[in-house]
């Protein structure tokens, strides 16, 4: 990810006071940020990217004749199995062979209480062995990925792919739609919803609000006002979410002004 701003401190030899610059921000380093003001649902911003990093994935990367079994977390890998099929040439000991090779993976991964498995590899073998997971009754999320080779080779490949990533976006796509669908669900029974800036601002500011829901984009947009509304809220405990204005929930808080909330109790006129 790339910042840019103004450089204010430092060796004026290296980069002249006032200049505008752009620096990288890497996974695994450490950087300080100083923000004058941090509300509360910043730091719950960050909370959810922190713990998105740390969520446990398993990787499976293989093809008819190889398997490697990886267990993700915090953006490092561990090797926990390497399994061999027994693959021969004979066309009637086909079904047999995969029988027993997608087994040997399946209990691998069985054997973990994790809710989300990418599987990957070159070739078809990796959507059939996803199928075959979810025959045995796996009961979480199982992403199929492709890739160009197997093995650490492969692993690492998928790491630096879009597919962790994807996961993450989902998992928050879900927590939107499911938000986003109870508002709703309030509004089509006129319950215990509002929305637009005007009737929350006034929920806001008579402490109604349970869970505000305000996209990004109006934030940017009108970001003293939106600011505002966002910090009374917090004050009388209301829990924020931010949508992503790229996000089908987002796009329905959208055509409701961008901004909306549930409620403690009804409004009265």
């Amino acid at each position: 990810m790339r910042v840019s701003g103004k450089i204010i401190g430092g060796s004026a030899s290296d980069l002249p006071f006032g200049s505008m610059q752009v620096i990288e921000i890497e996974p695994n380093k450490k950087y300080k940020i100083v923000k004058k003001a941090l509300m509360k649902h910043h730091i719950e911003r960050l909370k959810k990217a922190k713990n998105a990093s740390r969520q446990e994935i398993l990787l499976v990367v293989l093809d008819d004749e190889h398997a490697t079994v990886a267990l993700l977390r915090d953006f490092r890998y561990e090797i926990r199995a390497e399994i061999r099929s027994a693959k021969s040439g004979k066309i009637f000991e086909a079904e047999q062979w995969r029988k027993e090779y997608f087994g040997n993976i399946a209990k691998k991964i069985l054997d973990y209480s994790i809710g989300n498995v990418i599987v990957a590899g070159p070739g078809f073998v990796k959507n059939e062995f996803a199928e075959f997971l979810r025959e045995k009754g796996f009961k979480g999320k199982v992403f199929v990925e492709g890739i160009s080779t197997t093995g650490l080779t492969g692993i690492n490949e998928l790491i630096k792919g879009p597919a962790i990533a994807k996961i993450a976006r989902e998992a928050q796509i879900v927590e939107e739609s499911n938000l986003i669908e109870k508002l709703l669900g309030e509004i089509a029974k006129d319950g215990l919803a509002i929305y637009g800036i005007a009737e929350v601002k006034k929920a806001s500011e008579s402490g109604a609000i349970e869970t505000l829901l305000v996209l990004d984009k109006l934030l940017v947009e009108k970001r003293e006002e939106i600011a505002e509304i966002i910090e009374t809220s917090e004050k009388a405990q209301a829990k924020v979410h931010i949508f992503n204005s790229e996000y089908e929930p987002g796009k329905k808080l959208e055509s409701l002004g961008g901004i909306a909330a549930l409620l403690r109790y009804r409004l009265t006129c």
